[in-house]
C-alpha cells in the first residue's frame, strides 16, 4: 500500500501541474421562453453572450485545458396554456458561433397562466446525454413553476397541485445533482425567487439574481474545473485502483472496506455517497465492470449515505 501511495502522490502532482488532457464540460442553457420574459431577455442575451466569451478567455488566460459543449433548451407551459411545452433549439456543439446564434434568435411569446413548465425544462435537459468531465446547468427564468409550494398562492395557476406531467423541478433536480450536474438557478424576478433557491438546494446548487450573476457564474465554473478537476481525477483513480483489490461491490460492507482503503492511499476521509457517485461514473465510462457491481446498492448510498 506504501508504493501506491507514493505512486499515487507523483500521479496526483503531475495532475496539479500539468492537468493533463483536454477535459470536456458540458454547458447548458435552461431558459424561460414565455412572453413575461420579454423585459429581461435581452439582458439575459447579453449575459450569457459575456459569460461565454469571459469563460473562454479566462480558460485560456489560466492554461486550462477544456472543451466546451453547449446546448439549450427553452420551456413554456403545458396546453392550453401555450401549444409550446419545450424546444430545443440546438442540442450539443462545440461551436461558440452556432450557440450564441441561437441565442440571439431567442424569440419570447406566450405562457398564459403566471408559473411556467420549469420541471419540464429541467427534464428534457436531464436526458440531453451528458458526457462531459465537468457538468453545468443555467436555469434562467422569470416564473415559478406549477404548484402553490412553489408560489404560496400568490399567483394564478392553473396546476396548483403541481406539474401536470408530473416532472416536479426539484425531483428533477435532485436528479440532476445525482449525474454530476451543477446547477446555477438564476431568477429574473422576486416571484421566482423562493422556487428557484428551492430547485438550487435540491441539486446542491446555487442560487443568483440575474444581477449576480454573470461574473459569479464564471469564477464559479472556473474554480470548478481547476480544484474539482484534481479532486476528482485523483478519487476516480484511487477508485479504480482499490477496487481492484476489493474485486467487488456487492454488501454495505464492501463499499465499507473501499472507502477505507481509499481514505488510506489519498490519506483523507472519503464520503460514502461520493464514492458511490464516482463509482457510477467509472461503470458508465466503462472504467469498473458492471457486473462486479450491485449499482442498486450505489444508487441507494447515494441518497442515504453508508
Amino acid at each position: 500500500m506504501e508504493r501506491l501511495r507514493r505512486w499515487f502522490r507523483q500521479r496526483k502532482e503531475g495532475a496539479i501541474q500539468g492537468q493533463g488532457q483536454v477535459r470536456l464540460v458540458d454547458l447548458v442553457f435552461v431558459i424561460d421562453g414565455t412572453g413575461s420574459m420579454s423585459d429581461d431577455i435581452e439582458k439575459v442575451k447579453e449575459n450569457l453572450d459575456i459569460i461565454i466569451n469571459t469563460l473562454i478567455t479566462e480558460l485560456s488566460r489560466r492554461n486550462i485545458p477544456a472543451q466546451i459543449r453547449f446546448s439549450m433548451v427553452l420551456y413554456r407551459d403545458h396546453p392550453p396554456e401555450d401549444s409550446r411545452l419545450v424546444e430545443i433549439p440546438v442540442t450539443w456543439t462545440t461551436d461558440i458561433n452556432e450557440i450564441k446564434k441561437h441565442i440571439k434568435s431567442i424569440v419570447v411569446s406566450g405562457g398564459g397562466d403566471t408559473p411556467e413548465a420549469v420541471g419540464d425544462g429541467l427534464k428534457a435537459a436531464l436526458e440531453l446525454g451528458w458526457r462531459g468531465d465537468h457538468r453545468v446547468l443555467l436555469l434562467i427564468g422569470d416564473a415559478p413553476p406549477h404548484g402553490k409550494r412553489y408560489h404560496d398562492g400568490r399567483c394564478d395557476d392553473r396546476w396548483p397541485e403541481g406539474c401536470p406531467a408530473g416532472n416536479d423541478p426539484c425531483e428533477v433536480a435532485a436528479q440532476l445533482y445525482k449525474q454530476g450536474i451543477i446547477l446555477f438557478a438564476i431568477s429574473c424576478h422576486g416571484i421566482a425567487d423562493k422556487a428557484f433557491k428551492m430547485i438550487a438546494e435540491a441539486a446542491h446548487g446555487y442560487f443568483l439574481s440575474i444581477r449576480d450573476a454573470r461574473q459569479a457564474i464564471v469564477t464559479k465554473i472556473l474554480e470548478l474545473l481547476r480544484v474539482r478537476a484534481v479532486a476528482v481525477i485523483e478519487l476516480d483513480e484511487a477508485i479504480i485502483i482499490c477496487f481492484s483489490r476489493v474485486g467487488a461491490v456487492k454488501t454495505r460492507a464492501d463499499v465499507k472496506r473501499l472507502c477505507e482503503l481509499i481514505s488510506s492511499m489519498i490519506n483523507r476521509p472519503v464520503d460514502p455517497r461520493e464514492v458511490a457517485r464516482r463509482m457510477m461514473a467509472l461503470i458508465e465510462r466503462k472504467k469498473i465492470d458492471k457486473r462486479a457491481v450491485d449499482t442498486g446498492l450505489l444508487f441507494n448510498i447515494t441518497k442515504h449515505g453508508l
